[in-house]
């Protein structure tokens, strides 16, 4: 019975180096010091890939926008549900805050699935003035970006859109354009400045 237990425990063992020689293989190798490149993440990476951005060029026809285009009809009410809290807030016609209804039906949820989908970026949405329960009366609301840097500092920028998201995406992950929709496709290039404010670099 011993001499099984061991066996079992020395298969666990080779079982759980294994493993671990596997995922080491699957991590990006880490930058050795003074090779130059700023830590990933970083305010300074960043900077770098921003200055990388502007000095690449787009060798291909940018996609014209819609020639005709209809608006989607926006919701007569809508349910926000609050990441923090998880009450229910509904926007409904004939209250004061029934505008907001296409912001959470269809801005916030388009907003939380970018952040989600930004890399290489600590990124947090913060959503003010939309839950009854967190902020009871409030007549404003708005979207926040709050982008948390490694060596602890963060830029946050107040009122931001879909837009805003969808550039980081596509600036975080390497493309040099964004899809604006009925305005067509537009270089990233082109939202520097907006870039560098949501960045704060």
């Amino acid at each position: 019975m011993a001499e099984l237990l061991i066996g079992l425990c020395m298969l666990c063992v080779l079982v759980l180096v294994a493993i671990g020689i596997v995922l080491a293989r699957r991590r990006p190798p880490p930058r050795p010091p003074g090779d130059g490149e700023p830590p990933l993440g970083s305010r300074a990476d960043m900077a770098r890939r921003l200055r990388k951005l502007a000095d690449t060029p787009c060798d291909r026809e940018l996609a014209p926008g819609a020639m005709c285009y209809s608006p989607a009809a926006s919701p007569d009410r809508a349910e926000y549900v609050c990441p923090r809290c998880g009450e229910k807030t509904l926007f409904a016609p004939g209250e004061p805050n029934a505008s907001r209804a296409y912001t959470v039906h269809t801005g916030i949820p388009a907003c939380r699935r970018y952040a989600r989908e930004i890399v290489d970026l600590d990124v947090e949405l913060v959503e003010i003035g939309y839950c009854a329960s967190c902020f009871p009366g409030s007549m404003r609301s708005r979207l926040d970006l709050e982008v948390r840097y490694p060596d602890g500092t963060a830029q946050r920028t107040e009122g931001v859109g879909e837009t805003d998201l969808l550039m980081l995406v596509r600036f975080t992950t390497g493309k040099l354009t964004i899809d604006r929709g009925m305005m067509g496709e537009k270089l990233l290039k082109h939202q520097m400045p907006r870039l560098r404010e949501l960045l704060g670099v």
